[in-house]
Formats: structure tokens, C-alpha cells, sequence
């Protein structure tokens, strides 16, 4: 949670904000919890969508960053994996997925 924080005061002093459709269980639910937001202006809270583990059970994420690069990392102990792609196409292509799954997600379904 001190260093989730730590990530969103410097999304917060970069002006950058999040959204973001996760699998809701209770460690997202914790880290995307208002009272570890407190002294960060409101604007930059996560804007967060859960979808049912059973729907969306994935322990990896795509990041859209910049205007062309897109990050795709893995979280596992045994066999972390991350990349980088540097191409405005595919940035765009997986912002369109995105917003799909965005428009798709409103609220919380389980």
C-alpha cells in the first residue's frame, strides 16, 4: 500500500490519470481503496472497473503509455515477463480494445 501511494502522488504530480478494469478481488479492492487516496486530489483517484476473476482471471496487465507505447508485463514470482512496444498502430489498436472493454464494463459485474 506505501508504495502504491507513492505511485499515484507521482501520477498526481505528473498530472497523469489511471483507468483501469481489473479483476475484482479482495487485493485489488484493497489497493484501489479510497482511504489509501487520502491527500491526493480527487481528479487523480484510479478510475477502476472489477470484472469477476471467472471473466477476467488474468495476473498480467497492458499499460497504454505515451501516445505510441504500450507495456505488457506479467506478474509471477517464477516467471516475471515484461515488454515494451514502441509503435503508434499498436497503441492505438489496443486503446480501441480498451475502450471497448471500458464501454463494455460500466459499474461492477460479477
Amino acid at each position: 500500500p506505501k508504495l502504491y501511494k507513492q505511485y499515484i502522488r507521482e501520477k498526481e504530480k505528473h498530472g497523469i490519470t489511471l483507468r483501469a478494469i481489473v479483476p475484482d478481488t479482495e487485493f485489488a479492492r484493497n489497493a484501489f481503496a479510497k482511504d489509501l487516496l487520502q491527500g491526493i486530489q480527487k481528479k487523480y483517484w484510479p478510475n477502476v472497473r472489477y470484472l469477476s476473476q471467472n471473466i477476467f482471471p488474468f495476473p498480467a496487465e497492458i499499460t497504454l503509455f505515451d501516445k505510441d507505447k504500450v507495456s505488457i508485463v506479467k506478474f509471477s514470482a517464477k516467471n516475471p515477463i515484461s515488454v515494451v512496444i514502441e509503435d503508434k498502430t499498436i497503441h492505438d489498436m489496443i486503446g480501441m480494445i480498451f475502450e471497448l472493454s471500458w464501454n463494455a464494463a460500466k459499474g461492477d459485474i460479477k
